[in-house]
């Protein structure tokens, strides 16, 4: 016999079947379970029992975003990291998540530190705001403690609605000690250690819940970097980038209308993490400001859902603004496009059954703007 048949023949015998791979699997879970608990261990046979598999997902209530997500929206039972600077969309696209959870028949809890939230735009976004539960914290420490309050009561009430715990903005919301303090004293990295510490508490709590955790953050001057590149940081960068499941980053890219007078602007959604789906996906989306009662106001669904089906060759787009769709009697324009969606939900079926095209490079340039997590409260 070779010494390759005898190679073949070894593997071949040390290979364990099906059935070993389960008998094993099961006897460790036993064990494993009369050692430390019922639930310390178990496999993924039946994943509506596996504690921390996620559960569902909430729309971002545009279309374009849910694509570069290639999922249904953002995941219950994970952190969900919005990013930008100021006037790019963040609050904007946290009142959507909060509006489609309400629209899940879900709850929404909301931190708002920068009193960011219009109660009374609230119903051009589509939420209604009698029914949004807010924690009126004034410090970290205190929301951190809210939040996690309100994760083990969910918890123990097996609640079975999806909920969104929003906080607008982690960055914003101070320590007690910057409160009590004199005015001025300063506190290195203290902002940092505690989300730090509390990204380890509250990842695992909300693992196997259908709470779907919304951190608002921003970018800030950093003061000590020098040379090239974007001198720009966020808080507690390390940290919240590490626990979250999805990243989003948001750019304010151009205006929509009149330059002088616009009617929204245009912002860049980027996927700088994406654990489920591929990251690095960029998707180009109006915002536009409504206000009078009548108006669109948030983002322009539909109009995302056009540029993709002319895009994807659906639509054809004519001269002087007009487009055209086969099954369509007649030509229309951009804001008689939700009438042909509604009269044609074919399109909006094929639109979600194509593959995002592949970037082209990567846009990394976030992975500049983390810092050390000491330099973070600078």
């Amino acid at each position: 016999m070779t010494r390759r048949t005898i190679q073949r023949t070894r593997r071949r015998a040390t290979t364990p079947s099906d059935d070993g791979d389960r008998g094993l699997a099961a006897a460790i879970v036993h064990s494993i379970a009369q050692k430390y608990g019922e639930g310390a261990a178990q496999v993924f046979d039946e994943r509506d029992e596996i504690q921390g598999a996620i559960t569902g997902y909430i729309s971002t209530g545009c279309f374009a975003i849910d694509r570069i997500i290639q999922r249904p929206g953002i995941p219950l039972g994970r952190l969900t990291t919005i990013v930008g600077e100021e006037g790019s969309g963040k609050s904007t696209m946290a009142a959507h998540i909060m509006a489609e959870v309400q629209r899940m028949g879900g709850l929404v809890v909301l931190a708002d530190a920068e009193n960011a939230f219009d109660p009374d735009r609230a119903p051009a976004l589509g939420v209604d705001a009698s029914q949004v539960v807010w924690l009126r914290s004034t410090n970290l420490q205190e929301t951190i403690n809210e939040i996690i309050d309100v994760i083990g009561l969910i918890r123990e009430e097996a609640a079975n609605i999806p909920v969104a715990i929003i906080w607008d903005s982690i960055s914003q919301t101070p320590p007690k000690e910057e409160l009590d303090d004199p005015f001025g004293t300063p506190h290195m990295a203290l902002h940092s250690r505690y989300v730090s510490a509390a990204m380890r508490r509250l990842v695992p709590l909300i693992a196997s819940t259908q709470v779907a955790l919304v951190f608002v953050n921003q970018y800030r001057e950093d003061i000590g970097k020098m040379g090239f590149g974007p001198k720009k940081t966020m808080l507690a960068a390390r940290a919240i980038r590490f626990a979250s499941t999805v990243i989003f980053e948001l750019t304010k890219i151009g205006k929509v209308g009149d330059s002088k007078a616009p009617d929204g602007i245009e912002v860049k959604v980027y996927t700088y993490k994406n654990k489920v789906g591929k990251p690095f996906r960029t998707a180009i989306v109006d915002l536009l400001f409504g206000g009078n009662p009548g108006e669109p106001a948030g983002w322009d669904n539909a109009g995302a859902l056009l540029k993709a089906a002319v895009e994807a060759d659906i639509v054809q787009k004519g001269a002087s603004g007009y487009f055209k769709y086969t099954a369509w009697d007649g030509s229309f324009r951009k804001a008689k496009f939700g009438d042909v969606l509604a009269a044609h939900p074919e399109i909006l079926d094929r639109l979600s059954a194509m593959e995002l095209p592949e970037e082209e490079e990567p846009d990394d340039e976030i992975a500049d703007l983390v810092g050390d997590a000491e330099a973070d409260d600078a």
